[in-house]
């Protein structure tokens, strides 16, 4: 019963990988249900892996596009994400740090 299923899912997957050729939608969906047969319970496991990967990725897409709507609709976010991921904001750190005074000895200057 379950393996019907996953069977199922899979050759939906792969009718979308292949939106514009039928005949060979067809032919790779047998073979894939052929083989998750053949190989029992592995190809349970392997089916339903391939399943739940296309899965996250398609979420994972959908989120992406979501955010990339949500951003041109505010600007001003945008423009503060990528300033705070490339170090842009101003650092105020607890001790300065004063990078214009270096103190350099030379070997004149130090007593033998």
């Amino acid at each position: 019963m379950v393996s019907r299923i996953v069977e199922t899912l899979v050759q939906a997957e792969i009718g979308r990988a292949h939106q514009n050729d039928s005949l060979k939608n067809l032919v790779t969906g047998a073979l894939v249900v052929g083989v998750i047969r053949r190989l029992g319970p592995v190809g349970l496991v392997l089916g339903t892996g391939y399943v739940l990967g296309k899965a996250y990725i398609r979420r994972r897409a959908l989120q992406q596009i979501e955010q990339q709507k949500w951003l041109e609709e505010h600007p001003e976010q945008e423009k503060e994400i990528y300033a705070e991921t490339a170090g842009m904001l101003p650092h105020t750190p607890d001790t300065p740090i004063d990078f214009g005074v270096k103190k350099t000895t030379s070997a004149k200057n130090k007593p033998a």
